[in-house]
């Protein structure tokens, strides 16, 4: 807080208690003196007001009033910091994908005139009718992967590529399809511009993915499907992860996870969640 300079102690204990804020002079209890322009005598006053020397003037530093001083706002931290707390509270322990939902910028990848709420837990809408993420689901898919930095991932469905780069700090090669070439194109130069060098965005097929592509270590699909199709399970190596949300397109999916083991695929359901449908084939515009 701003406080009275204290050049003379008495002297600016009176002029706390008497000076109004903001304005150049305080009030005296004492009468003035003045002198009569008629016959040149001094004479008593009543004016109670005094304006003050410059000596005075220059021993205050003017504070504003105590309801305007500028405080910390505990009650509300900074949206990154909130953004980190409530995907803690809600249960993502991971450290490494906690550093990199913290590292990659959520702004950079929504509309511009939503870059206000990035930091929402909510899921926003993006060109050709589709949506990124909310944070939290972004985080519980790439914890539910068990990613390692020698893995090559498989993504279903670009978007503005918010996903893609989370992915590219914890693997080491993420080929993403995207069936929107407009979406595709945007979330290449995007990806580029930021520094997210091991991915690759191809306009294809999320329902038939081109063979010269391999197989993966993991695959996560971003869009729903009402069943997850043999082909692409079959894209899976040893040991290898998917995840999808698996029910009707305009309702309620669940996030289910496949695990290849020597003796099958292992399924497991996770939580229920909501995305856009996916579609089959390469969208003839957009």
């Amino acid at each position: 807080m701003r406080k009275i300079a204290n050049n003379d102690i008495g002297c600016n204990r009176d002029l706390r208690r008497n000076a109004v804020v903001g304005t150049p002079f305080a009030v005296s209890t004492k009468p003035a003196c003045h002198v009569n322009s008629e016959n040149g005598e001094r004479q008593s006053s009543d004016l109670s007001v005094m304006f003050l020397t410059t000596v005075q003037l220059r021993s205050i530093t003017w504070r504003p009033a105590r309801s305007y001083i500028a405080m910390p706002d505990t009650q509300n931290p900074p949206r990154k910091m909130m953004f980190q707390l409530n995907l803690r509270r809600r249960g993502i322990s991971d450290q490494a994908v906690l550093r990199a939902m913290e590292e990659v910028p959520r702004e950079m990848f929504v509309d511009p005139t939503d870059r206000a709420d990035a930091y929402l837990d909510t899921a926003l809408g993006i060109s050709c009718g589709q949506t990124i993420s909310q944070p939290f689901v972004v985080a519980y898919m790439t914890e539910q992967l068990d990613l390692q930095k020698q893995h090559r991932v498989l993504e279903i469905g670009t978007g503005s590529g918010y996903q893609a780069a989370i992915l590219s700090r914890l693997c080491n090669r993420v080929v993403s399809l995207e069936r929107y070439r407009t979406l595709a194109e945007q979330a290449r130069e995007r990806l580029a511009k930021l520094g997210y060098e091991n991915v690759d965005v191809i306009v294809g097929d999320g329902f038939n993915v081109p063979r010269e592509l391999g197989n993966f270590d993991r695959i996560i699909v971003t869009a729903a499907m009402e069943e997850i199709p043999d082909g692409l399970a079959d894209r899976l190596d040893p040991e290898g992860v998917l995840i999808a949300p698996v029910g009707p397109h305009h309702g309620t999916q669940t996030l289910v996870r496949l695990a290849r083991r020597s003796n099958g695929l292992e399924r497991k359901e996770l939580v229920d969640v909501r995305f856009v449908p996916a579609l089959p084939g390469i969208a003839r515009e957009l």
